[in-house]
């Protein structure tokens, strides 16, 4: 494992640490509706506007890879409040569109 301060979660701990990608979008700064529209979260979310990780629309596929996402970036496994923030959701989905995440 790398020697890394937790404390200071710089570009190089989510890179090395957690294993995320190092290239690609960031999806809080480049994911505007360019890339995912506001419609397309919500219908992953079954009609709901907000993005509960426990709603019952959710596909279990889809709730298994934005909770494993949540982990690798939070490095915790239950998400805060049910809520999934809005900048994961965009990744995820531009994700699947086959747009790079970093």
């Amino acid at each position: 494992m790398a020697n890394i301060a937790y404390k200071k979660t710089r570009f190089s701990f989510f890179s090395q640490v957690q294993q995320l990608a190092n290239i690609g979008l960031s999806p809080k700064f480049d994911l505007d509706n360019e890339h995912v529209v506001t419609k397309e979260c919500i219908a992953l979310f079954g009609g709901s506007k907000k993005f509960k990780i426990k709603a019952l629309d959710l596909k279990l596929e889809d709730r298994t890879m934005m909770e494993e996402i949540y982990w690798r970036v939070f490095g915790i496994n239950i998400v805060t409040n049910n809520d999934m923030p809005t900048w994961i959701v965009h990744g995820y989905i531009a994700h699947i569109k086959g747009h790079l995440i970093n």
